[in-house]
């Protein structure tokens, strides 16, 4: 394999990896792909395609389940 060779399904298994890590749901994946790349799953995504969805979730911050609430005291002197 040429080292500019990436294996296929090497990037699907971390894509799923990174679905899991955000908690996005297979419905909610297929809805970003289609709104952005305008194709009804990640099989019809070209190749750089692919790598800029995996790049985009690498990146992504899974929110807080948490809500913190910062109790603020005020200078009463």
């Amino acid at each position: 394999m040429d080292k500019n060779t990436i294996d296929y399904n090497e990037i699907i298994y971390q894509i799923d990896q990174e679905l899991k890590r955000i908690g996005w749901t297979k419905e909610k994946a297929v809805n970003h792909i289609q709104f952005f790349y305008g194709v009804k799953s990640r099989m019809h995504l070209k190749d750089d395609e692919l790598l800029e969805f995996l790049d985009f979730l690498k990146a992504y911050k899974k929110p807080s389940r948490f809500k913190v609430k910062v109790k603020r005291y005020t200078d009463r002197f």
